[in-house]
């Protein structure tokens, strides 16, 4: 004879293994659900964050062509500075120069004079101090230099004094333009060994 009992334990066995079926399956389902979910929220994230990718890159082409755009204003608007300071300096050193010209004869007068030496000869010559002077600052006006006449002295005591004579004169040349135009001009050697003024 079979125990009730048994049987009884043997239904409850298989309710329990039914159960434990379902909650297993029921369990597999919901994790299947909530990976398939877990999936799709990815999906979703991916394709959010290439659309952000994009509109960044897209704002960041933005912001690039921006920079290059102002870059190229900026490089144009230096340009125009330097343009403008050029004439600015340019006006400036015209309006020394014609303060020069116009006020030469009190500059000048009798307190500068010069001997120069003619070109291929021992003789010396009394320069004009104003016709020199006018022809410096005009040579100015053009924007060039003037080579100096071939300062000599026609009467010297002694070679130093000889020697001393050319660069004295230059000099002496130099800080009349210099107080007159408010600015010092300067003076070079050419190639030939003669000196040139310029402007500054």
């Amino acid at each position: 004879m079979t125990n009730p009992c048994s049987s009884q334990q043997e239904r409850l066995a298989a309710a329990a293994e039914e159960l434990v079926r379902a909650a297993v399956s029921e369990s597999d389902a919901a994790a299947l659900a909530i990976g398939r979910a877990t999936v799709a929220g990815l999906d979703e994230m991916t394709k959010g964050s290439a659309s952000l990718k994009e509109s960044l890159e897209e704002k960041l082409n933005t912001v690039n062509e921006n920079i290059s755009d102002l870059k190229s204003d900026v490089t144009s608007i230096k340009e125009s500075l330097t343009t403008i300071v050029e004439l600015m300096k340019n006006e400036h050193r015209n309006k020394r120069i014609e303060f020069a010209l116009s006020n030469l004869d009190l500059a000048v007068g009798k307190q500068f004079t010069y001997e120069y030496k003619i070109e291929s000869s021992i003789t010396t010559k009394q320069g004009e101090p104003k016709d020199l002077f006018q022809s410096i600052l005009q040579a100015f006006r053009k924007g060039e230099g003037l080579p100096l006449p071939t300062f000599f002295p026609g009467y010297y005591r002694n070679e130093s004094e000889k020697d001393a004579y050319p660069e004295a004169k230059r000099t002496e040349v130099v800080n009349i333009l210099h107080n007159l135009l408010g600015v010092k001009p300067r003076v070079e050697v050419d190639d030939d060994g003669r000196h040139t003024i310029y402007y500054a």
